[in-house]
């Protein structure tokens, strides 16, 4: 789950971590918030949306107080009403510095340990700086195993020395280096994060201050991080919100196949398989290991309710989920659309495993094509595109 920027800030004000001043515009209808900015000098536009690359993306402006103030604001209010997942607009004093600082923490998978990663300079095209300079890259696996508040055995003295070493910093900022992960370290383990990301950390007399931060947080901590889980279902869909009600994972992409599959892997590598095809999914949709016959009709009708949508393939891996219900669902969905003569397109499914044997029988006086690989499945989603 990834949080709004806003909130991941108050988070780490919580845990002594400096942010700028801050207000936020939640309404991107018109109105006057110029009384209430923060600072005296040159202020922030943020629009709050779950979009990387904010700032080229024409979602992160720099704005004087000046005449042309509020027609800027007003200028990405209109921008970010097409998303309708926007949280609004985080307006924010700026904070001039001479040195900007790639600070994260990330859960890795294939460790099992957390990671600290910081780098000398960051701020915008950090992927590029990272590629061309390798070498200046501070990685270290953490032990991570405590997640006591103000607990210093978080992180061992001896990695926090390396990474400050390692950012050539003055020696005046070294306290504040190990409180500042001491208080990351805490809120990443208290707040069940997977990546806690600051980017840029300016650095402005003997403070640090986050000028950006990004705060994913486990989507299976939700039964105890209940806030966390309402604060970040704020960047979430419509769509979304109704795949999780039903048990299933939803993301919206740009691409004009609809794709329903069981298991995140295998609804990523479809995913991968169709773009090396030159093919472009519509959305990743997970069923989950608790699918019913109407969570999957549910699922079929978010895809569909896609206009972009020409063809849908559902690809299934029969095992805790049988294939002969999965074709069951798919068949009462799409027999409602033809009733409904709203059938734009056939789709096209592929099973193996348990239950494929019934599914075959009851799709064998059906419209519906069943493919015997996803190679075949391919060939036949040409013919629709």
């Amino acid at each position: 789950m990834l949080l709004p920027e806003f909130y991941a800030k108050n988070y780490l004000k919580e845990y002594g971590i400096k942010v700028p001043e801050s207000v936020l515009d939640s309404s991107l209808d018109q109105g006057n918030i110029v009384d209430s900015l923060p600072g005296s000098g040159a202020v922030y536009l943020k629009g709050q949306v779950p979009q990387w690359k904010r700032e080229k993306s024409g979602y992160i402006i720099k704005s004087e107080r000046s005449a042309s103030f509020s027609s800027k604001l007003e200028s990405l209010k209109e921008r970010l009403k097409k998303h309708s997942n926007c949280a609004g607009i985080l307006i924010e004093e700026d904070i001039p510095h001479n040195l900007a600082i790639y600070l994260s923490l990330f859960f890795d998978s294939n460790s099992g340990t957390a990671v600290l990663l910081c780098l000398g300079d960051g701020g915008e095209n950090i992927e590029e700086k990272f590629c061309s300079r390798p070498n200046k890259i501070f990685k270290r696996s953490l032990p991570l195993t405590q997640s006591d508040k103000g607990n210093n055995s978080l992180i061992p003295h001896e990695i926090i020395a390396d990474s400050f070493n390692s950012l050539c910093l003055p020696e005046e900022l070294k306290t504040c280096w190990e409180s500042l992960l001491f208080s990351l370290a805490a809120m990443f383990c208290e707040k069940d994060c997977l990546l806690l990301e600051i980017n840029p950390l300016a650095v402005k007399g003997n403070n640090f201050y986050a000028l950006d931060c990004k705060m994913f947080v486990d989507d299976n901590s939700c039964f105890r991080q209940v806030t966390l889980c309402k604060q970040a279902s704020v960047y979430r869909t419509a769509e979304e919100l109704a795949a999780a009600r039903y048990g299933m994972s939803f993301a919206p992409m740009e691409g004009t196949i609809g794709c329903l599959v069981n298991g995140a892997g295998l609804a990523l590598a479809t995913a991968d398989y169709l773009i090396e095809k030159q093919l472009s999914p519509a959305n990743f949709l997970d069923i989950g290991g608790r699918a019913t016959v109407e969570s999957i009709k549910k699922g079929l009708e978010i895809i569909c309710a896609n206009k972009k949508v020409r063809v849908v393939l559902v690809n299934v891996f029969g095992g805790i989920i049988n294939c002969g219900m999965v074709a069951e669902a798919v068949l009462e969905f799409f027999r409602a659309l033809k009733k409904k003569k709203k059938l734009p397109f056939t789709p096209i499914l592929v099973l193996r495993g348990a239950g494929v044997e019934e599914a075959r029988t009851m799709l064998a006086h059906s419209d519906i094509r069943l493919a015997n690989s996803l190679s075949t499945a391919v060939a036949e989603i040409r013919r629709y595109l």
